[in-house]
């Protein structure tokens, strides 16, 4: 028989590296001071990580903090993130039933010296934002290749090595911490400090990608916590508490979002709020939901909806104006809020009216469930239209608490008919508007919508018109523009008009097939298209046609009808008894199926 083999660490000639166990904390902590003198840091770090894992000392005390302290130190001075998230994790453990506000402070301290760290490299270098893609891969076969044959200079160089360490280090610290602290109702505030320090971080350093990524850790974390409420200190999502905490991060991501141009973050966070916001047990503060539809409108701006913009200023004026008692139409606040919803209402496109048919033979889903998401963002009903805004606006009475030259502006573009006058009327209110840069913003939008509603006029009251003629009425746009301009307008809002390039004039209404058979009109009219009357002749024409027909051939029809009526009494006749065969045996089928599932019931109650 042969001997059994002696394990691999007990064979001769193998050395036996044996861990170093203290009776007391006091006595590592003591080790690690003595290698810290002697400039061996990383046999202090492991002296420290083998008390902080050790099974012995897991009842708190001061000491382990003093441990704590110095072991988080030498982890940033050795830039070891992995080493720093373990011995959290161990601390965590140790602090959870004793003291978790020494768990809060040493983090606290833990990221305010790895951000000293950060800013005295970035002091130090000649950059103050890395070109570096992404932390998590630093070096890739593009980046070598291209600093080969660049010429990267000495200063280059050290810049990199310089910052690019602290400023990852920084990163992982930042992603480890929130990670220890995920659902966690005891460490939610602690929670919601550090996020909002990544987010600081990222915006200081230019890190669009990481703020990418952060996203992305905080969305995951709130999916996690709502997958997992069984969990011992989870957090509870009826608490008013944890959901103020976890709407403070989201503004704070839409707030820093907007702030680096990350439009995208900006709308998941603006969903992220919504969806917090709306349970069924909360109820939002004033406060909250007037920050909430600011931010929206500057989001919906720069996405160029100008339209939902309106719609989230409109809800704000709506709101300031029920909760505040001080928001009195009089006021100079009042004046201010009306003033802006009234000016990105009228700077939204004018839409064209569709016809009835249209409705049924045009259907874009997509554009249909992304007004109603919008909408719901907004807590509106349903989707907002231009008209539909104006309309709400008078009702509330804007109109006459916004500035006299708004008032001006609202009567040119959506109550006066003055084609040959109404850029002229306009042209010195905008002037007005763009001086000042609140308002200065809409400018633009108002000058493209004067002009469709100068093109919509003149084509009421002209056949054909000169383009050299219409460009002496448009003051804002070229030759150019206004021909493109046309155009548009002809596809997106149904005008009918044709340019003639030969004659250089433009022609209204002339071809029957594009009248939309419309009764409602949208902005000013004096009088309908020569189309829309020739077809509502036909349509006159049509309906006497058949009156005169029903009295020539009133016999034959009353004839007609009755021959109908007495055959379709005669099928009825001959079908009687199959069809109430058919019914009966229905009926029939409906109780025993009935009765074959309360059997069904009253089996499975005796069986339990």
């Amino acid at each position: 028989l042969r001997s059994p083999r002696a394990p691999e660490e007990f064979r001769p000639g193998k050395i036996l590296i044996m861990p170093v166990y203290f009776h007391r904390p006091e006595n590592a902590l003591n080790r690690a001071k003595e290698f810290i003198d002697v400039g061996k840091n990383e046999s202090a770090l492991e002296v420290l990580s083998d008390v902080i894992r050790s099974k012995k000392h897991r009842q708190w005390s001061d000491t382990h903090e003093s441990i704590m302290r110095l072991f988080l130190r030498l982890c940033i001075d050795l830039q070891r993130s992995a080493s720093a998230k373990d011995g959290l994790y161990q601390y965590r453990n140790i602090c959870k039933d004793a003291n978790l506000n020494s768990f809060q402070n040493i983090i606290g301290q833990f990221l305010d010296q790895a951000e000293g760290k950060a800013s005295t490299a970035r002091k130090e270098s000649e950059q103050t934002v890395l070109d570096i893609e992404d932390l998590d891969m630093i070096q890739t076969p593009e980046s070598l290749l291209l600093s080969t044959v660049s010429g990267e200079d000495t200063q280059d160089r050290t810049d990199r090595i310089l910052l690019t360490p602290w400023v990852k280090f920084l990163w992982e610290s930042f992603r480890n911490i929130l990670e220890l602290l995920k659902n966690n109702s005891l460490m939610e505030r602690i929670y919601t400090d550090v996020a909002k320090r990544a987010f600081k971080f990222c915006l200081e350093y230019k890190r669009r990608t990481e703020f990418h990524k952060l996203c992305d850790i905080l969305r995951t974390h709130l999916r996690y916590a709502q997958e997992h409420q069984q969990v011992q200190n989870s957090l509870k999502f009826d608490v008013p508490d944890t959901i103020h905490c976890l709407v403070d991060v989201r503004f704070e991501q839409l707030d820093k979002a907007i702030s680096i141009d990350l439009w995208q973050e900006a709308f998941r966070a603006i969903e992220d709020i919504h969806s917090l916001i709306s349970g069924p047990r909360q109820k939002a503060k004033a406060s909250l939901l007037e920050n909430f539809y600011q931010k929206q409108a500057s989001v919906y701006w720069m996405a160029n909806n100008k339209l939902f913009h309106a719609a989230a200023l409109y809800r704000l004026f709506v709101l300031r104006k029920e909760q505040k008692k001080t928001f009195s139409l009089e006021s100079e606040e009042a004046k201010k809020t009306a003033s802006q919803v009234l000016l990105a209402t009228l700077a939204v496109p004018i839409e064209p009216v569709p016809s009835g048919i249209d409705g049924f033979l045009v259907v874009d889903y997509n554009t249909q469930d992304r007004s109603r998401r919008l909408s719901a963002l907004l807590r509106m009903q349903t989707p907002p239209t231009r008209a539909s805004l104006l309309k709400e606006l008078c009702h509330h009475g804007v109109l006459q608490c916004v500035f006299p030259q708004l008032q001006q502006l609202y009567s040119c573009l959506e109550v006066e008919f003055n084609p040959l006058q109404l850029c002229a009327k306009v042209a010195p209110l905008l002037e007005q508007l763009e001086a000042n840069k609140e308002t200065s913003q809409y400018v633009e939008s108002l000058k493209e919508v004067t002009l469709v509603r100068l093109i919509k006029q003149i084509a009421q009251v002209y056949q054909s018109i000169q383009l050299n003629r219409l460009s002496e009425l448009a003051l804002f746009a070229t030759p150019m523009e206004l021909e493109r301009l046309v155009v548009l307008t002809a596809k997106k809002t149904g005008i009918q008009v044709k340019i003639d390039h030969i004659t250089q004039s433009l022609w209204f209404g002339t071809d029957i097939d594009l009248s939309q058979h419309v009764k409602t009109s949208e902005g000013p009219v004096v009088q309908p298209m020569p189309s829309e009357v020739f077809c509502d002749h036909l349509s006159i024409m049509a309906q006497a046609l058949q009156q005169a027909a029903n009295l020539v051939f009133s016999k034959e029809i009353e004839f007609e009808s009755s021959k109908k009526y007495l055959k379709a009494v005669q099928r009825c006749r001959e079908n009687e008894q199959i069809t109430h065969k058919t019914i009966a045996k229905r009926k029939k089928a409906i109780e025993e199926r009935k009765e074959y599932l309360e059997n069904v019931q009253k089996e499975k109650k005796e069986g339990h």
